[in-house]
This record gives C-alpha cells, sequence and structure tokens, in this order.
C-alpha cells in the first residue's frame, strides 16, 4: 500500500491524473456557464486555469516552476482534445458554449484537426517534458521540436482570427499563454551550449542530393505562399485552384492561406540556409537545431493541411479530390506536403545516423589515401629521375675522366717519344 502510495504521488503520474480530470470539469463548467457573456466566460476560465496551478501546487510542492507550466498545459490538452470531439459529433454537452461563447472560429476544420494534435502529441510531449524536468533529464531536442510545433499553430490561429469573419473574441487572450512559454522553452533550450561533436560530415553525393531536395522544398514552399497572397501569375493561380485549393477557404478563418503565408516567411529560408550549408559541407550544430525546429514547424503544419483536405467542415470545392483531379495536380499535392515535412526531418535525422558520418569518414579516408598514393609516387618518380641523373652525371664524368687520361698518355708517349729523337 505504502509502495503504491509512493507510485501515485509520483509527479508524472499526478499530472497524467490530473490532466484527465479536466474532462468531468469541463462538462460541469459547460453547463454550468451556459448563457454567460464571452467576457465571464474569460473571467471563470482564467479562475479555473489559476486553481489549476495552484492545486498542482499544493499536490506536487518543492518542483521546477516551468514543470507547472507543463502540468497546466497537459491539463488544458485535455480539454483541447474535447473540442474536435464536439465538433465531429463523438460527445455532446462539453464543449458547445466555448465554441459559441469563447472562440468560434474553432469550429472549423483547421480548429478541430489542430486541437486533435494538441490533445494527443503535444499532451505527449508535455508529460515528457514534465517527466524529464522533474528526474534532472536533458530534453534540448524535444523542447525544439515541440516549441516550434505549437508556434506555428499559435502564429496560425491568431492571425486566422483576427482575419475571421467572427473577428476576436475576448477568449483569445486564453492563447497568450500558449505563446509565451513555448517561447521560453525555445529561448531556454537554445541558450544551452551545444555538443562538441554535432557536426558531421557527408558523402558528396549525398551533400548534393540532400541541397536538390532541399531547394525543391524552398520553391515550392515560396508557390504556396506567393499564391497564399493572391498572385495571378499563372503558376500561382494553378497552385492555388487545382494543387492546394484549401488556400481560398476563407470561412470561418483563412487557416490554410495563413499557414501558406508562415511557409513563404520562415519555412522557404530555412529550407534555403540548410541546402546551402549542407552543400558546403558546413553542418554543424546550429544547423540541427534550425531542422528541428523547422521539422516541429513542419509537421503541425502538414497535419493541419492535410486533415483539412478530408474534414466534413472544409467546402467541397475547396478539397483535393482524387477521383477527379488529374495526376499532376494530385502529385503536386504530395510533393508538396512531402517536401515541406521530409527535407527539415532529412536533414535533422543526419545527426542521429552516425552511419552517414561513418560513410563520409570512409569516403575521407578514400580520397585521402589516394592522395598520399599519389605523392607518393610522384615522390618515387622525382626520386628514379634523380638517380637517373646522378647515373648519367656520374658516366660523363667518368667518360671526361677516361679522356683526359687518354689524352695525357698520348702527350706523355709523344714526349718520350720526341725525348728519344732528341737523344
Amino acid at each position: 500500500m505504502a509502495r503504491l502510495q509512493k507510485l501515485v504521488l509520483k509527479p508524472t503520474v499526478v499530472n497524467v491524473v490530473l490532466a484527465l480530470l479536466s474532462v468531468p470539469i469541463a462538462y460541469i463548467f459547460n453547463r454550468g456557464a451556459k448563457n454567460f457573456r464571452p467576457e465571464l466566460v474569460l473571467v471563470l476560465a482564467s479562475l479555473l486555469l489559476g486553481g489549476t496551478v495552484f492545486t498542482i501546487k499544493k499536490i506536487i510542492p518543492g518542483q521546477p516552476k516551468i514543470f507547472y507550466g507543463f502540468a497546466l498545459f497537459a491539463f488544458t490538452s485535455v480539454i483541447d482534445l474535447l473540442i474536435p470531439l464536439e465538433i465531429d459529433g463523438f460527445v455532446t454537452n462539453f464543449m458547445d458554449m466555448y465554441l459559441k461563447n469563447g472562440e468560434p472560429y474553432l469550429f472549423s476544420a483547421w480548429g478541430a484537426i489542430a486541437a486533435y494534435w494538441d490533445g494527443t502529441f503535444n499532451l505527449v510531449c508535455y508529460v515528457l517534458m514534465g517527466y524529464y524536468v522533474t528526474n534532472g533529464l536533458p530534453y534540448r531536442n524535444l523542447a525544439l521540436f515541440y516549441s516550434s510545433n505549437i508556434l506555428n499553430s499559435m502564429i496560425v490561429l491568431l492571425l486566422g482570427a483576427f482575419l475571421s469573419h467572427t473577428g476576436l473574441h475576448w477568449c483569445t487572450i486564453l492563447n497568450i499563454p500558449y505563446v509565451l512559454l513555448p517561447a521560453y522553452v525555445l529561448w531556454s533550450a537554445l541558450a544551452e551550449p551545444h555538443n562538441q561533436n554535432s557536426s558531421i560530415s557527408l558523402t558528396r553525393s549525398l551533400r548534393h542530393s540532400v541541397a536538390l531536395l532541399l531547394l525543391a522544398a524552398t520553391v515550392l514552399n515560396c508557390i504556396r505562399g506567393i499564391s497564399s497572397l493572391g498572385s495571378r501569375v499563372a503558376v500561382m493561380t494553378y497552385y492555388r485552384d487545382s494543387v492546394e485549393p484549401l488556400i481560398n477557404q476563407k470561412i470561418p478563418a483563412p487557416f490554410a492561406g495563413v499557414q501558406g503565408i508562415v511557409c513563404l516567411v520562415y519555412f522557404a529560408p530555412a529550407y534555403l540556409i540548410m541546402a546551402i550549408t549542407v552543400h558546403r559541407n558546413a553542418v554543424r550544430g546550429w544547423i540541427k537545431d534550425l531542422a528541428i525546429i523547422t521539422s516541429g514547424a513542419a509537421l503541425q503544419a502538414e497535419v493541419s493541411l492535410l486533415g483539412m483536405a478530408w474534414h466534413p467542415l472544409t467546402q467541397p470545392e475547396h478539397r483535393l479530390a482524387p477521383a477527379a483531379a488529374c495526376a499532376c495536380s494530385t502529385l503536386l499535392h504530395v510533393a508538396a506536403h512531402a517536401l515541406t515535412l521530409g527535407a527539415p526531418l532529412l536533414v535533422a535525422g543526419m545527426f542521429f545516423c552516425p552511419a552517414l558520418t561513418r560513410a563520409a569518414d570512409a569516403d575521407k579516408k578514400e580520397k585521402k589515401d589516394k592522395h598520399e598514393r599519389k605523392d607518393k609516387k610522384a615522390k618515387k618518380e622525382k626520386k628514379e629521375k634523380r638517380e637517373k641523373k646522378d647515373l648519367e652525371e656520374k658516366k660523363e664524368k667518368k667518360s671526361k675522366e677516361e679522356k683526359k687520361e687518354k689524352k695525357n698518355k698520348e702527350e706523355k708517349k709523344e714526349k718520350n717519344k720526341q725525348e728519344k729523337k732528341d737523344d
């Protein structure tokens, strides 16, 4: 019994249990605040969140401050999961009041998919990071991936809310902590020193292949972003109308269009920087960070856009119907999503694949050995030429000496003859 009590009091377990308690709390809150004004809903929701933090601190005292932020967000992630379940009709009377008086722009295909993602993937991240914090374990890579993932979601949500036909509501303010905490987590992770061995060397063929892939992703994201801005150039019009018609959906908010602009402003420059550094084989630790951050943002973006394409709330004319669409449009649609997500994941994955570095080291060693063999051969040839030249010089010197000696003998002989003649 004591062992069970000790297990229940562990921060991670308590964190999960409190997060699950948000389900009945959301039901009670929804029924009690059914006819409240939006301002009052904001006040009550803020009090609920503050009370949640206070309760967690009382149950799990003495933890790092960031742990309580993760615990609170785990609690709200389960509530977020109830939003799409309410939208899709799996549950009732849990979030219908909030979707009406809180953030009505969430009653959309993008809102449903983003909330599904927050209630699953982000929930797991909060539990894991809370576990790492309480046990003093490093979680730098997970922090980078998570923070960029949710910050991308917040950028699209807030800009989409500004441009929605319902406009901003009082409860939009509740999203501010979802910007501040991830930004702090990102800043803290980047402030940690790099691993000294966090650089890799790639083979020439792999460098060129990855660089071309990143350049293709750069071009596609530029096209996506410019199309989202409403360009009437033929290529952009074709992409907007045939490849990714989601961009044209403006009701209740232009979430897909905002995501396209984010791809142009952030994704495309990031891919271009990675392409240049990979091509130059200058893949250092900061490129790893950039790849992880871009991967997190791209994962959230592509999951949301792909989910929107098939969600019932997306208008039929804004979906890509494989049966009706031409093969080229379908191929480009798949390529846009695959490249946007796959390119940064590939760059980030290279840092976690020692085989690539070993192959590059083997390639470098082979080139070094080849160069050494060439130098050795050149030195040998030079030595042989020098020896041959020395031998020729010796022969020439010997020949001169022999001629000189012969001449001396002849002169001596001639001299002797002259002496005999004189006598």
